[in-house]
């Protein structure tokens, strides 16, 4: 038996069948061998493959923006692009990212950077740089 495959096997045997029991699909890369482990230990789950991943989402991205486009719904068309990774998350790692984003804005706007005090101007550095000759 394969390595990989014999790790897939362990780590499934670790996490428990009730643990496999609540996953529904898994993403693996183009090694026939995870497949078929996850076929014999697991056939409830459906296994995607990481090139289909990329290439399907990609395309069914990119037509559903040249259809809201020819549509006129040019501002829905241009929400989509960089949207590979939100259409290809889970809920919960999505969430999460929010939390922090919310968390990250709410801890800039606290800071006195925002506190309408003025900068000191500087000229670049040149002052230094070059001493007297200014």
């Amino acid at each position: 038996m394969a390595r990989r495959k014999k790790a897939l096997y362990d780590f499934i045997k670790f996490v428990g069948e009730e643990w496999m029991d609540g996953e529904e699909a898994v993403a693996c890369d183009m090694n026939s061998d995870y497949q078929e482990v996850f076929k014999d230990c697991c056939p409830h789950i459906q296994v995607i493959r990481k090139n289909f991943n990329d290439k399907v989402v990609a395309e069914v991205r990119k037509d559903e923006q040249r259809r809201l486009y020819s549509e006129g719904r040019i501002e829905e068309a241009k929400m989509l692009k960089n949207t590979k990774y939100i259409l290809t998350s889970n809920r919960q790692t999505l969430r999460k990212k929010d939390d922090k984003a919310k968390e990250d804005r709410k801890a800039n706007i606290e800071t006195k950077i925002f506190d309408g005090g003025k900068q000191k101007e500087t000229r670049g550095g040149n002052e230094e740089l070059y001493g007297a000759s200014l």
